[in-house]
Parts: structure tokens; C-alpha cells; sequence
């Protein structure tokens, strides 16, 4: 076997447990990382609480959706909601910062899970929610969030976060 050949092997071993130890050009497509970068930019801008960065990563028809049960709310149809949407939330939380604990892309989807924190009487708090990302010529296109639920598992608890935050207000005309 040659050393090539033994690297590509080894990273594929190690890619289901460890994908940082394996480089892009020996086993990912490098568009499915570019994938995640533009998410992981999205992420930033949050974190900065500018919607126009924010919204540079979108495209102009950006749909934002809740997932709550059985049913899907459209949160946002645009851009322009989406930025009106993003303001309101960044004005009502203004320390809200958001870290992705996970992300893996497939195609032109990046699937993430996502912590955000942020205090609230002098305490930190914090939620996480699964969010599935589909990328339209290298933006986001829209946005599908899962409900809020505690990061940790507590043992025989209610694991369930009633949504606080996370729920877009309508800004729909």
C-alpha cells in the first residue's frame, strides 16, 4: 500500500470521529466546506449583531421558518423581513450570541446545532436548537429551526426550552 493510498485511509477511519485530523483535499468536497464557512460567517455576524453583514450572506428571497410539532411557521419571506426581523431581536437581546456546537453539509444543505446564550436578571441562559441551512450559489436561501430545547440532558426532566427566544415576531405586510 502505498503512502498516499494509507493517508486516504486513515482519514477515512478518522473522519467519523474526528474530521479536523483529515484535510479537505484528501476527503471533503471542498464545496461542502465552503458550505459551512458561509453558515459559520452567518454565525459571526449574529454574534456582532449586524444585520447588514448578517444579511450579506443571504439571498434576496431568504425564507426563515420555525418548525414547532407538526407545523411550520414562515417567520420571514425576504431579506428586508428577515433584517427587520434580526433588528427587533438583537434589540430585545442585546448580549445574545450564538455558537455552533455542530455542522455537517451535505450538498447544498449545512444541518447545525446551535447554542445561544444570553443573560436575563443578572443570569446567563442559554437554549439549543437544530437548524437545517440550504445554500443557493454560495448564500443562504433559507433557514428551517427546530424547537428550543435545554443543551444538556437532564435525567428525567422536561428537556423541552419553551421558546423565549428564537420565535421571530411577524413582520410580514
Amino acid at each position: 500500500m502505498n503512502i498516499k493510498a494509507l493517508n486516504l485511509s486513515g482519514c477515512l477511519l478518522l473522519i467519523s470521529f474526528v474530521p479536523a485530523y483529515c484535510s479537505a483535499d484528501d476527503v471533503m468536497p471542498i464545496k461542502a466546506n465552503a458550505s459551512i464557512e458561509v453558515v459559520e460567517q452567518f454565525i459571526a455576524a449574529f454574534n456582532e449583531h449586524s444585520v447588514g453583514q448578517l444579511l450579506s450572506h443571504t439571498t434576496d428571497s431568504v425564507h426563515w421558518f420555525n418548525i414547532s410539532g407538526s407545523k411550520m411557521l414562515i417567520e420571514t419571506s425576504s431579506k428586508n423581513e428577515l433584517g427587520a426581523a434580526m433588528a427587533d431581536y438583537f434589540q430585545t437581546l442585546p448580549d445574545a450570541k450564538a455558537t455552533l456546537t455542530q455542522a455537517v453539509s451535505s450538498a447544498n444543505y449545512v444541518s447545525t446545532i446551535e447554542k445561544v446564550t444570553w443573560s436575563h436578571d443578572g443570569e446567563l441562559d442559554s437554549q439549543c436548537s437544530i437548524g437545517v441551512y440550504e445554500l443557493k450559489q454560495g448564500k443562504i436561501n433559507a433557514v428551517w429551526y427546530y424547537p428550543a430545547h435545554a443543551c444538556e440532558l437532564e435525567p428525567g426532566g422536561d428537556n423541552i426550552v419553551q421558546p423565549e427566544i428564537g420565535l421571530l415576531k411577524e413582520t410580514r405586510q
